[in-house]
């Protein structure tokens, strides 16, 4: 039984180096599901969430990021990925995505009960980056790494100039081949089609974005202080110097 715990630990510790094995284990997970070129979840990202890597929120969280937001789901719990999801790797303009939508629509609803078509708002370069931002994750499994990539990506789309995402590889010393590889093949597709499944099939469902989803529970509009909430359904003995300036500034207020 020790040998058993001892190896668990030192397993983890190997991944993990500074975070103590049980602080790990009890890690609460923050899933954010956005859209690239939202300029709420650009600027979410980097004012609001970029945060946790400076201060040691971090180290009591699993984040995770969901790169579509509701250009896969809308309101309602039976919004479809349909079209987007098979045919946004070939970046058609929106007029001729939602022609072909209604195409597919007509010929396959008279076997199929299917609710209505919604386009990603920002088609094609949304949908674009949304790709690109999902391969980087697969490929880049350090969140220090792929963080820092998308953090870059969002700057640059809050000042309008998203389309000069490639410099960010450069000047955050990342490759871009193996990031580029996943964008340009059949797997980015893959990706967004598993990201959009995730998205439709949240309950309850997401109703805008950014979306923050704390242990499985929303945040809803209070995201801008989802640091509160962290450190609320953390329950590790080891409080985060983050979560104590916190809880100070609650009392204060």
């Amino acid at each position: 039984m020790a040998s058993a715990l001892f190896f668990t630990c030192l397993t983890c510790s190997m991944f993990l180096l500074t975070i103590p094995c049980y602080v790990a284990n009890q890690k609460v997970t923050l899933s954010l599901y956005y859209d690239s070129l939202s300029t709420s979840c650009a600027t979410f990202i980097v004012k609001n969430l970029a945060k946790i890597f400076d201060d040691d929120l971090i180290t009591i969280l699993n984040l995770r990021l969901v790169p579509c937001g509701d250009a896969y789901a809308n309101k309602s719990n039976n919004s479809t990925a349909f079209c987007q999801v098979y045919i946004n790797h070939f970046f058609l303009p929106t007029s001729l995505v939602q022609i072909f939508c209604n195409i597919i629509y007509e010929i396959i609803s008279d076997a199929i009960v299917l609710p209505s078509v919604q386009i990603p708002q920002h088609k094609p370069d949304g949908c674009k980056l949304d790709s690109l931002e999902a391969c980087a994750i697969d490929v880049m499994h350090d969140v220090n790494k792929h963080f820092a990539l998308i953090y870059c990506i969002e700057f640059l789309a809050i000042e309008g100039r998203h389309k000069e995402w490639e410099t960010c590889f450069s000047s955050l010393g990342l490759p871009k081949k193996p990031t580029l590889n996943c964008y340009n093949s059949s797997n980015a597709t893959k990706l967004e089609q598993n990201y959009g499944n995730q998205t439709m099939h949240l309950n309850p469902p997401l109703k805008f974005v950014p979306w923050l989803v704390l242990n499985d529970q929303p945040i809803g509009n209070d995201y801008e202080n989802f640091a509160g909430y962290v450190c609320k359904a953390y329950k590790g003995n080891i409080v985060p110097m983050a979560c104590q300036s916190v809880h100070l500034k609650q009392k204060t207020e």
